[in-house]
């Protein structure tokens, strides 16, 4: 059974973290709440972060639905009776759902990428730990840090790291607004329809099972 290669958890987990964007931005429009660009724009730390951490929680809510989904279709009975009179399609069909559901849960349950931990994820860990501790000085916070993942980090790398951490995000969050704007006038959808659009099963398991 094929497996990820190096590197392909991270781009899995960017393409989920574009539609999560665009559903979550898509919804704030909805509900007329535009300050969600402005806050963006004006780099307020709080909104970035927030949003981030709505990011998460909509990737996991999703993978969790897409897993319930590949099961529901492990046991429709009549399908496998179907492919079973041709196994050349029932076995590679069957091998397409499990690869699916293990690298969904490995998504969901944040197992490590084949590659070593980048500056962008240690920048992630201080923006949070920062967010969780917004009284704490960086001196303070190289020390929660270390704590909570068992690594060092200087206070003034701490600081570094955040700000590197903002202004990626930043960058991001108005890449991702502008192809949320380009979609949604291509669609043609109203932003009720276009904030329950992305993504279907069938979308998740064209690239959760992509080798």
């Amino acid at each position: 059974m094929p497996k990820p290669k190096a590197g392909e958890l991270s781009r899995m987990r960017q393409q989920l973290e574009t539609w999560a964007l665009i559903s979550l931005v898509s919804g704030h429009r909805t509900m007329e709440e535009d300050s969600l660009a402005e806050q963006i724009q004006d780099r307020d730390t709080e909104a970035l972060l927030a949003l981030i951490q709505a990011v998460d929680l909509w990737i996991g809510e999703t993978l969790y639905r897409f897993v319930q989904w590949c099961c529901s279709r492990l046991i429709d009975q009549q399908g496998w009776v179907n492919l079973a009179h041709d196994p050349k399609q029932f076995n590679p069909r069957l091998d397409l759902y499990l690869i699916g559901i293990k690298t969904a849960m490995r998504l969901l349950y944040d197992v490590p990428d084949h590659r070593p931990i980048t500056p962008n994820d240690v920048a992630k860990r201080v923006a949070l730990l920062r967010k969780d501790h917004p009284s704490a000085s960086w001196g303070q916070l190289s020390i929660k840090y270390r704590q909570k993942f068992n690594e060092q980090i200087t206070p003034k790398a701490a600081e570094r790291a955040y700000k590197r951490f903002v202004g990626r995000t930043h960058r991001f969050i108005t890449d991702v607004l502008r192809i949320e704007e380009e979609y949604r006038k291509q669609s043609g959808l109203p932003e009720a329809e276009l904030s329950e659009k992305l993504p279907t099963p069938e979308d998740l398991f064209d690239i959760l099972t992509h080798d």
